[in-house]
């Protein structure tokens, strides 16, 4: 049974800085959406990897240690995907941000005042 893992929300929060949409950051959308696809290939080379195994190496990969409690490696895997994934998401917010202009000057002046002994509070 496949479980969601917040790994992807947790990366996203702390490593997209990219302007929020609706309080919505969405390159931490993004990583969270595309966590479903990187944990499906990331089964599948599982189960590629230990077929493989089984049919030129070895049967007993099939039921053996690898299968039982090789998931770090695969985890692994799936963890250089996720990086990978994330640093062209942070590239590209930074490509976005320096498009935008930067904000010069107010719409509306601040009025600036002097506190004397009888405006201050």
């Amino acid at each position: 049974m496949q479980q969601y893992s917040l790994q992807p929300d947790v990366v996203g929060h702390h490593y997209c800085a990219g302007p929020p949409l609706a309080s919505f950051r969405l390159g931490q959308g993004f990583l969270i959406l595309a966590a479903i696809p990187l944990s499906v290939a990331k089964n599948g080379f599982r189960i590629f990897t230990l077929s493989v195994l089984a049919v030129y190496v070895d049967p007993s990969f099939l039921h053996g240690r690898l299968h039982h409690q090789g998931g770090i490696v695969f985890f692994l895997v799936f963890l250089a995907g996720l990086s990978i994934l994330l640093w062209l998401v942070r590239w590209a917010e930074r490509k976005l941000m320096a498009q935008q202009p930067a904000v010069t000057k107010l719409a509306t002046p601040i009025a600036v005042s002097k506190a004397t002994p009888d405006n201050f509070v």
